[in-house]
């Protein structure tokens, strides 16, 4: 899932922080992920989702090749 989040971070041109601020969490949220330190929860995908229509559910969720 960190390969995800970062790929998410590099194609909408974000940083940790400023994507923490778009989903309304924590920056300490995606730093955990990002460290592997954490999995994302369920939650943070739906907020992920909702915030990014674009982005292919099946991508995230089941390892679809196609992100948008």
């Amino acid at each position: 899932m960190k390969a995800k989040i970062l790929e998410l971070m590099q194609r909408e041109g974000l940083k940790p922080g400023q994507l923490a601020e778009l989903l309304d969490i924590s920056p300490a949220v995606i730093s955990h992920i990002l460290s592997e330190r954490n999995k994302p929860s369920l939650d943070l995908l739906c907020k992920i989702l909702r915030r990014f229509p674009q982005i292919n559910p099946d991508w995230l969720l089941l390892d679809s090749p196609h992100m948008y």
